[in-house]
């Protein structure tokens, strides 16, 4: 089972239980057996559920860990192709030349010429150098903003590779298997009556413990804002 069809199930036993609910021909006595009988399938469906979502998370979880130690490959492999003696030359050039300057405007011509020199040490460390030397220099101005932030996306240029850029597009295409995971685990935890999808106690209660963790960070490869764990618990 995934979650579209734990959704086709839910709502194919709403139907159910609300055709029992308006048959007519019912009994009061019929009426509950049926839903009895509801009740007693929707209960045997529990266990394959939990294993169902405790395996799509271990996949979500080996998968992530996969891809973060490929992008300490790829970011090792990056690192190698710079001279940092030479990248630390070129900053403290540019850090020289933020300090020095007084016309935001001939600085921004100054960073254009390191960046369109062909030396790709030069111009990553103006660009390295300069985003964040500018909030110091010019604080309040609109202009340096942006300039900052036109640093920024070339500083991203220079230092990317093709593998880096395909770690990230499989980071977030398993930012949206997590997500739906998510939904599918509190859309699980509001069918079996947890309040308010309280995916954790559904969770505890079905024998596995799940936090959730999701939204790709390239910049760490971490894959967002919470620990992912996909724990069985400990039987007595």
């Amino acid at each position: 089972m995934n979650h579209t069809t734990f959704i086709q199930y839910t709502v194919d036993y709403e139907n159910r239980w609300q055709a029992v609910t308006r048959d007519p021909d019912y009994s009061p006595e019929g009426k509950r057996r049926q839903y009895q009988r509801l009740l007693d399938e929707k209960g045997s469906m529990r266990g394959g559920v939990v294993a169902s979502l405790a395996a799509t998370w271990k996949a979500i979880r080996a998968e992530y860990s996969a891809n973060k130690k490929r992008r300490a490959a790829a970011e090792e492999a990056e690192a190698a192709r710079w001279d940092f003696q030479r990248l630390n030359y070129e900053a403290q050039a540019a850090r020289s030349a933020v300090t020095a300057s007084t016309d935001l405007d001939k600085f921004e011509v100054q960073y254009n010429q390191a960046a369109q020199s062909g030396n790709l040490h030069r111009a990553r460390a103006w660009a390295e150098v300069g985003a964040a030397a500018l909030a110091e220099k010019w604080p309040n101005s609109m202009e340096a903003e942006r300039l900052a932030r036109k640093m920024e996306t070339d500083l991203q240029a220079l230092t990317t590779t093709p593998e880096l850029e395909a770690i990230d597009k499989a980071g977030a295409a398993l930012t949206e298997r997590a997500m739906d995971a998510e939904q599918y685990a509190k859309s699980a935890a509001d069918f079996y009556g947890n309040s308010g999808g309280d995916v954790t106690e559904f969770y505890q209660n079905g024998g596995a413990v799940v936090t959730f963790h999701h939204a790709y960070n390239p910049t760490t490869g971490d894959l967002g804002y919470y620990a992912l764990t996909v724990e069985e618990e400990a039987k007595p």
